[in-house]
């Protein structure tokens, strides 16, 4: 596809500014935001080449085949993820809205593993369950902390004597979305529903949610890294069996 350079940078730059001239409108000094846009207009213009000639192969991408959760599930959640996101970002001088954006966004993204791919998705990559588990993992806290980010950055511009907070809110949450990938490989089978996977994420995210954040006292807190560990043996067990079935 042959494009303006201009044109690509200039919007490459400006939505990677946007949180910042977002802050900036919302504070005392407003008056900065029309700084980037300056900076920003003067950076595009001394980039050298009026096109730019994109050319789209297959390689490595922000979304591996490991992540095909995120692409489903940000294309089909992208209206509420987007509100929710703006929220956090524009009133994150707020007490609450940060972090109450960060975990309502985990939540959702918690939701994109409810359903199963084919065995033979799995059976493509041979490689060990353990090696699988932790790439499906890593990927995904990847992904997640690239979106979170911004708005742990932006709360704790206005509150940066709470970075304990916010630290602490991040991290449980990444837990939570682990334990929710690993739930779905500790159950997956190919006969299972949807509504009936959907059941087992659900409760096992409520739980996780409900003892990370105090809600019940802190005598249930270690529970969601013990059961974190057993669904990982379990998952890695499923997913030897699954193999061995799709061998046959």
């Amino acid at each position: 596809i042959d494009v303006k350079k201009k044109t690509l940078y200039a919007l490459e730059y400006f939505l990677y500014s946007i949180p910042f001239i977002i802050i900036l409108l919302a504070s005392q000094y407003f008056y900065f935001a029309g700084y980037i846009i300056i900076v920003l207009a003067v950076i595009v213009n001394i980039k050298s080449g009026r096109r730019l000639q994109l050319t789209f192969k297959t390689g490595k991408s922000f979304f591996p085949p490991y992540a095909f959760e995120w692409k489903s599930g940000l294309r089909v959640n992208f209206f509420p993820i987007a509100i929710i996101y703006l929220f956090g970002i524009i009133f994150c001088f707020t007490s609450a809205a940060g972090i109450l954006a960060i975990i309502v966004l985990t939540l959702i993204f918690s939701s994109f593993f409810i359903q199963n791919e084919p065995i033979l998705y799995i059976e493509a990559y041979r490689i060990s369950p353990e090696k699988f588990l932790k790439a499906k993992i890593f990927q995904s806290l990847k992904i997640y902390l690239f979106i979170i980010l911004p708005i742990a950055i932006s709360h704790l511009i206005f509150f940066y004597e709470r970075w304990y907070l916010v630290a602490g809110t991040v991290s449980l949450c990444s837990i939570i979305l682990s334990v929710s990938i690993i739930t779905k490989y500790a159950f997956y089978a190919e006969e299972i529903t949807e509504s009936r996977m959907n059941y087992i994420i659900s409760s096992v995210i409520i739980f996780s949610f409900v003892s990370s954040f105090f809600i019940t006292g802190p005598f249930l807190f270690p529970v969601p890294f013990l059961l974190s560990v057993y669904l990982y043996r379990k998952a890695s067990q499923n997913l030897r069996k699954i193999r061995f079935i799709a061998m046959q």
